[in-house]
């Protein structure tokens, strides 16, 4: 059975997430891509082992991701619910797919290396209800050759005035009873990110603060 766990704040496994309000500039790109059931887009790292598929099931925006055609995470909604309104991710259609390509380096002030290359495919979808307000929201996924990134994107729209985010859906759905190292995120400590790494099998775990790190189950 697969384990499934809520998104909170970030989730770093070789697997971000993130929301901003922002947009970036795609850059064109069209190359072969592995073939996709109806209705399925995929994206994969440049080396080809890190392979994301996104679809639309019954209205609702899923990914999932394999390596080394190996599933990691199983089908997984993505959505965010408000405030005194609608949660926005059910009765979704697709609007725009948008790919692109980056292969570029960047300085940093600081660190181990001066230089970092910038290397990976990325996935721009756009989705809206089907149904009035007609809100819509974007999700851009980028697949490096060490791991992979998401983030959502609000753009502005007539339908989406203020708003504020109650929770967010999204879902880790994990493809095997990995072993894990976390601490805790329930707890109300000041220090909670000073805590001991604890382990155990993703099945056991409640609320953990991230970034949560596990280690795929043999074949």
């Amino acid at each position: 059975m697969p384990i499934c766990a809520r998104r909170r704040s970030r989730l770093t496994f070789a697997i971000t997430a993130c929301f901003v309000a922002s947009a970036l500039a795609p850059v064109g790109y069209a190359s072969a891509q592995p073939s996709a059931t109806p209705g399925e887009l995929r994206v994969t790292s440049p080396n080809g082992r890190t392979e994301v598929s996104v679809a639309l099931t019954e209205g609702h925006l899923t990914y999932a991701v394999r390596h080394d055609a190996r599933a990691i995470l199983l089908p997984s909604k993505l959505g965010f619910a408000f405030r005194n309104a609608a949660p926005l991710g059910d009765g979704l259609q697709l609007v725009t797919s948008v790919r692109a390509a980056v292969d570029t380096t960047w300085t940093q002030p600081w660190g181990e290396v001066a230089r970092v290359r910038d290397h990976h495919r990325e996935l721009r979808i756009t989705v809206a209800e089907t149904a009035a307000p007609g809100r819509l929201f974007t999700v851009v996924f980028r697949v490096f050759d060490d791991g992979l990134g998401f983030r959502y994107e609000l753009p502005q729209q007539a339908n989406l005035g203020a708003f504020e985010i109650s929770d967010e859906l999204t879902e880790f759905a994990m493809a095997d009873n990995a072993k894990a190292w976390w601490i805790p995120g329930n707890r109300k400590a000041m220090d909670r990110y000073e805590f001991l790494y604890a382990s155990s099998p993703v099945s056991m775990l409640d609320t953990v603060r991230t970034a949560l790190t596990y280690r795929r189950c043999s074949a």
